[in-house]
């Protein structure tokens, strides 16, 4: 009896910790541990918004990009610079659900205006064009997550679709932007947000995906398993003892 009990206690802590989990993963960055890579393009810093809508789930970036980095060191790069026609800046667009994750049936874009001349050549218009394929967020302001008051911080994979620098950045691109100031996000997206002094990089890589977190459904499936499993060995050792009983 005692084993049974201690066999079900477990079962349903099992289960409740995997669902919190499960539920809490879309919250959570990409790529947490993200690292320097070439090419490297920044923007932001002194200029940038993002503003998050809980009615309709889209979520709006704009900054100002202002250095191409090709690598191999950070030392080696292009200023950016606005085009004749005055335009210079870095745009996402994001449909988010409410429990963090993207609305992969929504509007997803990402778009980079500017001017920049590498290695003699000259690129002006429109740099770099894509669409959003994957967001994470972080409260950064939440003690533990580094508890820096007014600051946020969120990441996206991009699949490069067009651009004049395209083939710097290759297939697709992984973004991780702050929101240095006045950011409003605590971690859910059942409410408005906002933040400012939206710093931003684009890599042109893509990062190792995180170890996949099982759907509620299939720990389930795993937990019934592994509960049949013991309470089997459980019936064969009580007919055991009652084999010896007899014997």
């Amino acid at each position: 009896m005692h084993r049974m009990q201690r066999l079900a206690v477990t079962l349903g802590l099992a289960l409740a910790a995997s669902t919190f989990f499960a539920a809490q993963a879309p919250a959570a960055l990409i790529a947490p541990n993200d690292s320097s890579q070439f090419p490297d393009l920044s923007a932001g810093y002194v200029s940038g918004t993002i503003n998050y809508t809980a009615s309709t789930g889209q979520l709006l970036v704009s900054n100002t990009p202002y250095a191409l980095a090709l690598g191999p060191t950070a030392g080696v790069q292009y200023d950016v610079s606005a085009t004749s026609g005055g335009l210079r800046n870095q745009s996402i667009i994001a449909s988010i659900n409410p429990d963090g994750s993207l609305n992969t049936s929504g509007t997803n874009l990402y778009d980079l205006y500017g001017n920049v001349t590498v290695n003699g050549v000259n690129y002006s218009g429109l740099l770099l064009q894509g669409k959003v394929t994957a967001f994470g967020s972080l409260d950064t302001a939440m003690p533990g997550n580094g508890g820096i008051a007014g600051t946020s911080m969120f990441d996206f994979n991009v699949a490069v679709t067009g651009g004049l620098l395209a083939s710097q950045f290759g297939t697709s691109t992984y973004i991780r932007l702050t929101a240095e100031r006045w950011s409003t996000f605590t971690g859910s997206f059942t409410q408005d947000f906002s933040g400012g002094k939206v710093s931003s990089n684009i890599r042109g890589f893509m990062p190792p995906s995180p170890a996949p977190v099982p759907e509620p459904t299939t720990l389930v499936v795993l937990l019934a398993a592994g509960g049949a499993g013991l309470w089997v060995r459980h019936r064969r050792q009580i007919r055991r003892n009652d084999l010896e009983v007899v014997a």
